[in-house]
């Protein structure tokens, strides 16, 4: 396996219901804190081929819809879905001014 994100190993560990949070974990959390940041250079550098999949004009959309909600205050796993060659991790992410939480997913691929 191959890391899924930029200081994300998962050596040779399969993702499972067991360890699906602890391996998305740090992911999901250097992605919310880039578009908290609004720091599209730092996405990039975690996630090989994002650079050709988000153009910026859609991130800084998605930082302009997520800037009113203002500090996240939780970050709660929800679960894992199988898929093939694929596992589907999801986030339910709390804002400080927020009247609604946020859900986030993941993709994460076994090859």
């Amino acid at each position: 396996m191959k890391p899924v994100a930029k200081g994300v190993d998962i050596m040779a560990e399969q993702i499972s219901n067991e360890n699906a949070e602890l391996i998305g974990r740090p992911v999901i959390e250097n992605i919310i804190d880039a578009h908290v940041n609004a720091d599209y250079d730092r996405l990039v550098e975690l996630i090989p081929g994002m650079k050709g999949q988000l153009s910026t004009e859609e991130f800084n959309e998605a930082v302009s819809k997520l800037s009113p909600m203002g500090k996240v205050v939780s970050i709660e796993y929800i679960g894992h879905l199988n898929k093939v060659k694929e596992h589907l991790l999801l986030w339910k992410v709390s804002y400080d001014l927020g009247e609604e939480e946020i859900l986030w997913h993941l993709y994460l691929s076994d090859t």
